[in-house]
């Protein structure tokens, strides 16, 4: 049965006069767009993370599907997906392991270099941000209470009355 169906879709193609075309730039297109999608997975991947970049991936291979398909479908071109997908998957394949490990080595700079000097809370809030190790450290705002009750001269006893231990031995 199925060699009937290709015949008769062969017949109904001559009849009508449509018929899929392979244009010469075809596979320059699909070339470009895999150099194209390609460079703007990698920008995503070193600026987005993995979630984001694995995100970007799938919208991106979808992108190129449906754009075949379109093709396909309403102009009548044949265009292959194939080779841009297989790029994409490639350069993520390969960026994004990459990526993942050097920044876990700069967390674990940080935590070597600086675990044995400060907090763990220090440390761990350090590894997850490193831009904020600055040289020159940072200016902050500091109230100091300095107790100077030695210094103090005595109190009179019937004007003031202590309200701990702590205090009726001072005064």
């Amino acid at each position: 049965m199925a060699g009937v169906k290709v015949h008769a879709e062969v017949i109904d193609q001559i009849i009508n006069q449509s018929f899929l075309i392979r244009p010469e730039w075809a596979l320059g297109l699909e070339i470009a767009a895999a150099f194209v999608a390609g460079l703007v997975l990698v920008a995503v991947v070193a600026w987005g993370g993995p979630v984001l970049s694995s995100l970007a991936l799938c919208l991106m291979l979808a992108g190129v599907a449906g754009a075949s398909w379109y093709g396909f479908r309403h102009l009548g071109l044949l265009l292959d997906p194939v080779l841009p997908a297989l790029c994409l998957l490639a350069v993520f394949l390969v960026t994004a392991p990459l990526l993942i490990l050097l920044g876990n080595r700069e967390k674990k700079f940080v935590r070597r270099a600086f675990g044995q000097y400060l907090s763990p809370t220090l440390v761990s809030r350090l590894s997850e941000n490193p831009e904020a190790l600055q040289l020159g450290g940072e200016e902050r705002e500091l109230t100091v209470l300095f107790p100077i009750s030695a210094a103090l001269p005595p109190c009179p006893r019937p004007l003031i009355r202590p309200r701990s231990r702590l205090c009726s031995t001072a005064c």
